[in-house]
């Protein structure tokens, strides 16, 4: 999750894929709403935070895998 505070983003298929951790389906309400404000895009599985969303990236790491 590191590398939602990177340009790339964080693929989200791949923890579902790999390590078995499906924020896609889990999460996906806040990531709707995450999205709906402004705070980051979704495109495919890759989660990229805007420079707003950037701001808050350890909270919303923790509202992703508190869940």
């Amino acid at each position: 999750m590191t590398s939602l505070r990177t340009a790339r983003g964080c693929d989200l298929g791949y923890l579902r894929d790999d390590l078995g951790v499906d924020v896609l389906t889990q999460r996906a309400g806040y990531l709707q709403e995450l999205q709906a404000t402004g705070l980051a895009t979704l495109t495919g599985t890759v989660l990229r935070l805007t420079d707003a969303g950037k701001l808050l990236a350890d909270h919303i790491t923790l509202e992703l895998f508190q869940g």
